[in-house]
């Protein structure tokens, strides 16, 4: 199931109309957040990080939907054999910033000498 399919089902639950006639969809936003991150670091760092109550809670609410601890392990296994065969390449990026003109580059020449002006000023 893609992470959109899981959104519109957290959403068929947990969307509601404000008073002022308003769409929110705030608790499908946390549980679709809560799901990706179960996902990508699996169930056990994740009780680590939450809040006990909170973590029992979002379980329940995605039980709610339709959506089992069981198969938020498979999703997880699944993520970390993607991850396993992904290759990751670096680039060097080096920017320097004292060769910032072309070659043959002569700055403007102002008509202004400012060692003058300063001096004009202070004597």
């Amino acid at each position: 199931m893609k992470i959109l399919d899981i959104e519109e089902q957290i959403g068929k639950v947990f969307n509601k109309i404000t008073p002022t006639g308003r769409l929110s969809k705030v608790k499908t936003r946390n549980l679709t957040g809560f799901v990706c991150a179960l996902v990508v670091s699996g169930i056990e760092k994740e009780k680590k990080y939450l809040d006990e109550k909170t973590f029992k809670k979002y379980m329940k609410e995605l039980e709610k939907c339709g959506i089992t601890e069981e198969y938020l392990r498979e999703e997880h296994e699944k993520e970390k054999f993607k991850r396993k065969d992904q290759k990751v390449e670096y680039v060097e990026l080096i920017f320097d910033l004292n060769n910032q003109v072309p070659d043959g580059y002569e700055p403007p020449k102002s008509q202004y000498n400012i060692e003058e002006m300063i001096g004009k000023k202070f004597k």
